[in-house]
């Protein structure tokens, strides 16, 4: 895995977890903790591809691991699908306490294909499996939770508790793609 001294990041290329270190160094409510179900091993957290319909788990045959980043493709007949897990600069704290998850996919064949890429994060914040999300324009929620297109939120956010908050965590989405960027979110 990569950590630091704020959060950790396991990873074998087919599944991962996340946890924090030293986590926010203004709490200590939030030290050694889990950000996802299995820390510190590795956990239920893994990655679907999706190539012309057809699903593939995504597990590489090799992984790389360097200062604050791993590394690892596959390839599916022509289309190579790489992942980028890093630990990056948060512009709102000032320290490297963000975990950042990309992958991209390149065809390298002659035909065109649709490809998705989806990214089931199982969280477990601290000791509650279940924990309860904060989404923009919808409020807390509990349960599943289905979201289409546009209604898709830049953010949301996790929390051990919606009562007495001593961990939670933030996540963002990005595409490069400027169509059908997030399909769908549950």
């Amino acid at each position: 895995g990569i950590q630091n001294e704020y959060i950790n990041v396991i990873s074998n290329g087919s599944n991962y977890s996340l946890g924090t270190i030293g986590g926010n160094p203004a709490s200590q409510t939030d030290n050694n903790k889990k950000l996802l179900y299995g820390y510190p091993n590795f956990g239920t957290s893994y990655t679907t591809i999706r190539i012309d319909e057809k699903d593939y788990k995504f597990s590489p045959s090799s992984v790389t691991y360097t200062e604050n980043v791993i590394t690892a493709s596959q390839t599916y007949d022509d289309i190579i699908v790489s992942l980028h897990f890093s630990l990056i600069y948060n512009q709102y704290s000032g320290r490297e306490d963000v975990a950042e998850f990309s992958y991209t996919a390149e065809n390298i064949g002659a035909n065109n294909h649709n490809v998705g890429v989806r990214i089931m994060f199982d969280t477990m914040l601290g000791g509650n499996d279940h924990s309860p999300f904060r989404i923009p324009n919808i409020g807390d929620a509990s349960c599943e939770t289905d979201l289409v297109g546009n209604s898709i939120p830049e953010f949301w956010q996790s929390f051990d508790s919606l009562t007495i908050l001593l961990i939670f965590c933030i996540v963002s989405r990005y595409s490069s793609l400027s169509t059908n960027a997030s399909d769908a979110s549950i």
